[in-house]
């Protein structure tokens, strides 16, 4: 409003003031002094015509939310002015956002006032304000603008396989829709396929799923979570979607019988570990094409043999599957046990690994000393009635004699193998028994035998070896010779001991005597100890429990 309109309605109002309190007041001639009755009358005349305004009015605007939608700009009007000097100059705008703006009228037609402006049209309106003239009876509303966008309420579609029997068997389904595409259903347990597809955060509208035809099967049923906006025709089912709203339906398919077909009863692994095996009957075909390999549940399934276009085929038909097959696919609680027990001879702390197969087996290595690091014994419990295998792995220096069980077990002694069939609640110990090996040679070439007992190895620069007692003996021989030539040798001769197993070794000396006079006596021994060392082994293998060497030279002169 102009300060010009303000002056204006401000002397109207004074003069209406004035005329009013003289006319209430009804004030007596004298008291106007003077004025003739002539002027009095002019006076109340001139009353009678004078307009009473009507002070200013403050005004807010309506429909801030119901108003047209306009990403651009606000625009607000007020109607129903009677003259555009009437109409306000300004207006002030506040926003979500706390911020304020005064906008200036833009134009002014038909009696109605227009207010524009950009700012803020991320933001939502929530007051806009003015002052206009007392008498006016209109509207101020904001007529479009930014509309605040609605959340949309989004809904889900689930589509759920039902084959009967479970059943690997891939059923494809095609989509339309939008956010919904082709897949692919199955009912067993393998991973490969899930029974269930869910499609969420849908928009309200249309869709349909449709389940292509698979040989064998019949579609029996489509049963939905609802029937408000489903329609079912045939294989394909169609939903109207409604916003937020959440749909399921179950597509039921059956196995067809062929009473032509032979029929073969198996135990389906449906990779549970509650229930690894059900017992279902199918066609011949179903179990060649379905079952049979691993490309079903990494080949699990227990078949019996059947026999399918002139071949014979079956799959896990072992003992263990035969059992499990012949208790109706249910696996025994499993309460057996196989202990195996290693028996060094002589005691050592040689560490001999073993490998296992079977379920409830790991490999595991033993050994037979006192240290408590590792054991002789290994136990495994808690096992099924199936088939067992332990092998020992070649030990060097040591050799496999003999493996007893308690009870029935194949033995492949050459392949350090064990095969052990459990039955139920069964329970087998089995020891392996192992030697140490002697190794003897006869000469100094280096060639010798492994007779299996105590090792005592000689070993010159021709590498001999010879059994102990024979080096107890030439020992002896040596000492004795030796004093003869005590002083010529002591400058010569460097006589060391050592610890080690397996080992006698001499460095070079200038005792020509000593090495003659023992290469004589140990061919002589040799000749007349060939037969009578494999008597008396037995006796050697107590007697020579810890190696000894001594090292020498020149045992053989070259």
């Amino acid at each position: 409003m102009t300060i010009d309109q303000y002056k204006r309605y401000f002397k109207r109002g004074l003069y209406a003031a004035v005329a009013s309190l003289f006319i209430s007041l009804q004030l007596p001639l004298g008291m106007l002094g003077r004025a003739s009755a002539e002027e009095i009358t002019e006076t109340s005349t001139q009353q009678e015509v004078v307009e009473i305004v009507t002070p200013p009015q403050p005004i807010d605007a309506q429909a801030l939310v119901d108003h047209e939608c306009n990403d651009t700009e606000w625009h607000f009007v007020i109607n129903q002015i009677n003259e555009e000097a009437n109409a306000p100059a300004s207006i002030l705008v506040t926003w979500a956002n706390d911020d304020t703006e005064v906008v200036l009228l833009g134009n002014f037609t038909g009696g109605v006032a227009h207010y524009t402006t950009t700012s803020n049209l991320d933001s939502t309106v929530v007051s806009a304000s003015a002052t206009i003239y007392g008498e006016w009876d209109g509207q101020f509303n904001l007529s479009h603008g930014p509309c605040e966008e609605e959340e949309e309420e989004l809904g889900s579609i689930t589509i759920i396989k039902d084959a009967q029997p479970d059943d690997p068997q891939n059923f494809v389904f095609t989509a339309t829709g939008e956010d919904v595409n082709n897949f692919t259903l199955d009912d067993d347990d393998n991973a490969t396929y899930s029974d269930t597809k869910l499609f969420d955060d849908l928009s309200a509208g249309g869709y349909t799923f449709t389940e292509g035809t698979v040989e064998g099967w019949t579609l029996k049923d489509i049963e939905c979570s609802t029937e408000t906006g489903v329609t079912i025709d045939g294989a394909m089912v169609s939903i109207t979607l409604g916003a937020g709203a959440n749909v399921t339906c179950t597509f039921i398919n059956e196995m067809e019988e062929d009473e032509e077909e032979d029929k073969v009863t198996l135990c389906h692994a449906t990779g549970s570990e509650t229930n690894p095996f059900i017992k279902i009957t199918i066609s011949v075909s179903g179990a060649f094409n379905g079952h049979l390999g691993s490309d079903h549940q990494n080949g699990e399934d227990i078949i019996p043999p059947f026999e399918f276009m002139g071949t014979t085929y079956s799959q896990n038909w072992d003992t263990e599957g035969q059992l499990l097959y012949r208790n109706d696919c249910v696996e025994e609680e499993e309460d057996g046990s196989i202990t195996i027990v290693k028996d060094a001879q002589p005691n050592d702390a040689q560490n001999f690994s073993f490998t296992t197969t079977g379920s409830g087996l790991s490999n595991f290595t033993l050994d037979d000393d006192t240290d408590a690091t590792l054991s002789n014994t290994k136990t495994f419990s808690d096992l099924g009635a199936r088939t067992y295998t332990v092998t020992e792995t070649e030990t060097s220096g040591w050799s496999l004699k003999s493996i007893v069980c308690s009870q029935g077990a194949n033995v492949n002694l050459s392949g350090h193998t064990l095969t052990i069939h459990l039955a139920k609640d069964q329970h087998v110990t089995c020891t392996f028994h192992n030697d140490k090996a002697i190794v003897i040679l006869t000469g100094g070439g280096g060639g010798g035998q492994v007779l299996g007992s105590t090792t005592t190895k000689l070993a010159n620069t021709g590498s001999a070896t010879i059994p102990s007692y024979v080096a107890v003996v030439i020992l002896l021989l040596l000492i004795a010779v030796t004093r003869l030539s005590t002083r010529k040798a002591k400058a010569s001769n460097n006589w060391t001991h050592s610890e080690e197993a397996g080992s006698f070794t001499a460095f070079r000396s200038n005792v020509i005597l000593v090495s003659v006079f023992a290469s004589v006596i140990v061919k002589e021994i040799f000749t007349r100890a060939k037969d009578a060392f494999n008597s008396t082994l037995a006796g050697l293998r107590q007697l020579y429990s810890s190696p000894w060497s001594m090292p020498y030279e020149g045992f053989y002169r070259a």
